[in-house]
């Protein structure tokens, strides 16, 4: 529900939009709504759901989280050697450019050093 509010920006996305198409029953989607609006996450305007600014924030960590697990294994690879502590920064770098496809977790890694 949360991902459906968060990539479904432009349009609007009521309670019976998102009840049908995630086939929640309706205590199950009450119960979902009623956390992410609790926690400050979505919020509800004129029969509408949106993402709040924090919310903005929660689903772009999300994404960068779902992008480390589709790398867990090359990030499982570096973590090894670098454990042995027998690579240098250079050859660091260069594993992780080439081992790790996601730019944003590269960024991340590569800042590190």
């Amino acid at each position: 529900m949360f991902n459906f509010i968060a990539t479904e920006k432009k349009k609007k996305i009521n309670s019976q939009t998102l009840q049908a198409l995630n086939g929640l029953t309706k205590k199950q989607y009450y119960s979902r709504i009623h956390k992410l609006t609790k926690f400050g996450i979505v919020k509800r305007t004129f029969g509408v759901y949106q993402l709040t600014a924090f919310g903005k924030i929660v689903y772009s960590n999300k994404l960068k989280i779902d992008a480390a697990l589709k790398n867990y294994w090359s990030l499982k690879a570096v973590d090894a050697l670098e454990v042995t502590n027998k690579i240098n920064s250079e050859s660091r770098k260069t594993l992780i450019r080439e081992l790790v496809k996601d730019n944003v977790i590269k960024d991340i890694l590569l800042c590190k050093n």
